[in-house]
């Protein structure tokens, strides 16, 4: 069951997590989160700062050597420029269609790749088994933020650093798979640019 309709979750039709209550910190630092046979161990800093002395005064610096690059405004540029420099609502229009006509042909195994040319990176998102992973991190993340307002409300206590750091254990996960992913970048361009390091 979700946690609350006034959040915004009416149904779930996705299998939920087991749903566990922290009655401490320290109970939910020592907590070991597995996410597709992977373990990941994340650790959440609870405790409470007042707002007050958690801002910092926000300033702007420059640098003592200062170089200006000046740029035509978007309305001098003619319109075979415009065209050429950016996207029109066809050619959106023509890209997600071609982007949804390669996702399906990965989900079913027909999309070939010449090596160092073309790639499936970017479209992993796209496919059937992409978007599902996708909407099911967003569900946890979700359910995590408001399983601990709702918490939160029952105790009768406001703490924004609690709730940020649910978010940031319940999406986890998605930060490691996100640099694994960069990390995978990195090796195919430095073969691509023949950068041996």
């Amino acid at each position: 069951m979700c946690s609350s309709k006034r959040f915004g979750i009416s149904k779930c039709t996705l299998p939920q997590p087991k749903r566990t209550r922290f009655d401490s910190s320290v109970a939910m630092n020592k907590t070991r989160w597995l996410n597709n046979n992977d373990v990941v161990d994340v650790f959440a800093q609870t405790t409470t700062i007042p707002l007050r002395k958690r801002a910092t005064r926000k300033t702007v610096s420059f640098g003592a050597d200062v170089k200006v690059h000046e740029v035509i405004s978007r309305h001098e540029y003619t319109s075979d420029e415009k065209k050429s420099c950016w996207f029109d609502a066809e050619d959106f229009r023509r890209r997600k269609r071609v982007t949804y006509a390669e996702a399906r042909l990965i989900d079913w195994g027909r999309f070939h790749t010449i090596e160092h040319v073309t790639t499936l990176r970017g479209l992993e998102g796209r496919t059937e088994h992409g978007e599902n992973r996708k909407q099911q991190h967003r569900y946890n993340v979700y359910l995590a933020v408001f399983d601990e307002i709702e918490s939160q409300e029952e105790a009768g206590i406001v703490d924004e650093t609690a709730i940020a750091s649910s978010y940031a254990i319940a999406s986890a996960p998605c930060a490691v798979h996100a640099k694994i992913l960069a990390e995978f970048d990195e090796v195919e361009a430095r073969i691509i640019y023949n950068d041996p390091q």
